[in-house]
């Protein structure tokens, strides 16, 4: 996930996330309030530890404690602009983002009354699969104690009254889902046109994110780094270059397209 610093005039940062089945973060908080508008939810954060997070571009950077954030939960289907093709392309929720939408939809998360505190596991596996199903791999009916456990292992949280909020106003929950969703450049949405330079960096961030999760070893600050002479540099095993190479071609292709188009 890619943390991105709040906007001016905002408390709130935002987490992104553009694939959750590469992802395998935990965020242990004080607070969370979740806030709806009619195609998602909004799960608005007072963390004291968010681990699986980067800042793009800022190697030293560390989440510090007592930060508020927010995390967009699609619940509809919806339009996104692949980065690739440049033609909008229609995608479905993600599998966590189903497993958040079920829990407040059947009532077992009751975001009216609730705000809730404790811990979270952000991804996609067995368990998160199981909650959907009701189902083991193998296809096996799970008694209902057996998913009650999934849900506790995954979200590990409490509630308390919605009145005994202590960390958002409800000008800044109103603000954080009048605000469209992740609106720091690019990947959901957007308050302004982006600049050539601007998308480009939005298609490397992406990149990162991904490559990292397949090769968590290599380096990816820039470029060259995934260059086909960066690869040789790279100091992971000599039979994975080949595969590295050969996963990031397309991808550099098309960015240095865009760099030299614009």
């Amino acid at each position: 996930m890619f943390y991105y610093s709040k906007k001016e005039g905002s408390a709130i940062a935002d987490m992104n996330c553009y694939d959750y089945s590469t992802v395998s973060a935990n965020v242990l908080f004080d607070e969370m309030v979740v806030t709806e508008v009619e195609d998602a939810y909004y799960l608005c954060i007072h963390a004291q530890q968010f681990t699986g997070c980067k800042k793009s571009k800022d190697d030293t950077w560390k989440f510090e404690p007592n930060q508020k954030v927010r995390i967009k939960i699609n619940r509809k289907e919806y339009k996104k602009r692949d980065f690739r093709t440049k033609v909008e392309e229609t995608r479905q929720p993600s599998q966590f983002e189903r497993v958040v939408c079920k829990l407040i939809e059947t009532g077992i998360w009751n975001i009216k009354d609730h705000c809730f505190y404790g811990d979270m596991q952000i991804g996609e596996n067995s368990a998160t699969a199981s909650i959907l199903t009701g189902q083991d791999v193998f296809g096996n009916n799970l008694p209902p104690e057996q998913v009650k456990r999934n849900i506790d292992r995954v979200f590990g949280i409490q509630a308390k009254p919605k009145s005994e909020k202590k960390h958002f106003t409800d000008e800044e929950l109103e603000s954080a889902a009048a605000a469209g969703g992740f609106v720091s450049k690019g990947f959901s949405g957007g308050v302004k046109s982006q600049t050539e330079f601007e998308k480009l960096s939005d298609r490397f961030r992406f990149l990162q994110e991904h490559l990292k999760a397949k090769y968590p070893a290599l380096n990816v600050e820039t470029i060259y780094d995934i260059s086909p002479y960066g690869i040789v540099e790279q100091p992971i095993a000599e039979n994975l270059k080949l595969n590295v190479e050969s996963t990031v071609a397309f991808y550099l292709n098309f960015i240095h397209g865009q760099r030299t188009s614009g």
